[in-house]
């Protein structure tokens, strides 16, 4: 791990940063409170480049996962303000960083994002689990990128930068193409949606 972000974790420790684990229905009591900062989160990231996207979930996606799937629901707060959220999926011996968001300022403040998932990961290597995924990151982006900072964050952990060769398997060649557009032309479709 890198010295910087170790310090951000002592910093949020320092700070009494409370890093709250959920499973279950005790997870689905949170949803809204993880929801809320997916938004915020996922505004932030398209302020950033108008192509960004979360791919917000319902609350009926996210309550299948938690009830039905070896998930917990993170929550790092301090003085009973929540600042970061993450849902992390297991299997096998692998835990999974799916999604989480921020409050920017409360996290600039306290280092709470930090914190939070060095306290999943040490959670996911007492319960036996070797592997922590955090997921995907551009491909070797430069300081301009729009996500270099989803990298910078998240290769500052020290694992290893692993290539996948991604593929797509069109079933319904119609339906691909209409994703496809929509997916393309979403910064337009968002501004069409407010004015109306």
């Amino acid at each position: 791990m890198e010295s910087k972000q170790r310090n951000i974790i002592r910093k949020a420790e320092k700070a009494g940063v409370q890093v709250a684990a959920y499973t279950g229905t005790a997870a689905v009591q949170h949803l809204s409170d993880f929801q809320r900062l997916r938004v915020i989160t996922q505004a932030r990231a398209i302020s950033n480049n108008a192509k960004a996207s979360m791919l917000l979930k319902s609350d009926s996606f996210f309550t299948n996962i938690l009830l039905n799937y070896s998930s917990t629901l993170y929550f790092a707060s301090i003085n009973n303000e929540v600042a970061a959220c993450a849902l992390m999926l297991h299997s096998g011996k692998t835990t999974y960083y799916y999604s989480g968001g921020s409050d920017i300022e409360l996290n600039k403040q306290t280092g709470a994002s930090a914190f939070l998932i060095f306290q999943a990961i040490t959670d996911s290597l007492l319960h036996g689990q070797s592997v922590f995924d955090m997921g995907g990151v551009p491909v070797k982006p430069s300081k301009e990128h729009p996500a270099y900072g989803v990298y910078k964050f998240k290769s500052s952990y020290g694992g290893n930068y692993t290539e996948y060769n991604g593929g797509r398997f069109i079933i319904n060649t119609l339906k691909y193409r209409i994703s496809k557009t929509i997916l393309n032309n979403r910064k337009i479709i968002r501004i069409l949606s407010k004015s109306m």
